[in-house]
């Protein structure tokens, strides 16, 4: 599990939540080319203001459980002391929180090449729906739509180099979110780019060592990570990180 490899690498002053649309070894399931789990995350989110990210995340979980009759469960692990906000209870939703304390990142791959095949085909369609949700939370959001390596990694070191210059008071608060394929490998949940085959040198982003880096970056720093993901099978992938 993410966090009993993560555990200790985070300064004990920050806090992460991690939200997935599934239990490990499960799948996600559909309705209409729609996941479930993020149409169900955008609706929580949007609700009455001041509710925390667990709190949310246990309204999705049960509706997402009866929406798909049981069949899928999304998990969740993280700091319990994780109060994290998209609304706070005293923001007004016409007026954003200061500028620059809230980053996210917001991926969304549907063109998959090779082994990788097709995915949810709404997964930039539903980065695009966090992007402008958070975004009006007054985030300063980077959305990237159906991206390479190349450009999943400059997306990622981005926002990190944000938090490296951040230099105000208030902590800082960063959201993740991707929407496409993932994979396990011994146990790493690996994003995948949509030119994972290309090449013959497939390429993905490891979440244990993002996670290092965003809580390195800074201090007091808040990371909620949600993955909605449709797991490939990795003994159908040659998988090789940069510089490998």
């Amino acid at each position: 599990q993410l966090g009993r490899t993560t555990k200790g690498r985070c300064s004990a002053d920050n806090k992460l939540f991690l939200g997935f649309a599934c239990e490990p070894g499960t799948s996600s399931e559909s309705s209409s080319g729609r996941s479930f789990f993020t149409q169900t995350l955008l609706k929580e989110l949007s609700k009455p203001p001041g509710r925390s990210i667990s709190q949310v995340f246990d309204c999705v979980a049960a509706d997402v459980l009866t929406a798909t009759k049981k069949l899928q469960r999304p998990w969740s692990e993280g700091s319990l002391d994780c109060n994290f906000t998209l609304f706070p209870q005293d923001t007004v939703r016409t007026q954003a929180p200061a500028q620059g304390t809230r980053f996210a990142l917001v991926i969304g791959c549907d063109s998959y090449s090779g082994k990788a095949g097709g995915c949810f085909g709404s997964c930039t369609t539903d980065a695009t729906q966090m992007h402008q949700l958070l975004e009006k939370a007054g985030f300063e959001s980077l959305l990237l739509l159906d991206v390479t390596y190349d450009e999943m990694k400059k997306g990622t070191q981005a926002v990190i180099d944000k938090l490296e210059q951040y230099k105000g008071n208030t902590p800082p608060e960063v959201v993740v979110f991707f929407a496409g394929k993932g994979m396990d490998i011994d146990k790493n949940l690996q994003l995948c780019p949509c030119d994972i085959d290309a090449n013959d040198r497939p390429l993905s982003v490891d979440v244990h060592e993002l996670i290092h880096d965003l809580n390195t970056a800074t201090e007091n720093v808040t990371v909620v990570m949600l993955f909605a993901t449709d797991r490939l099978d990795p003994h159908n992938h040659t998988y090789t990180k940069k510089g490998d």
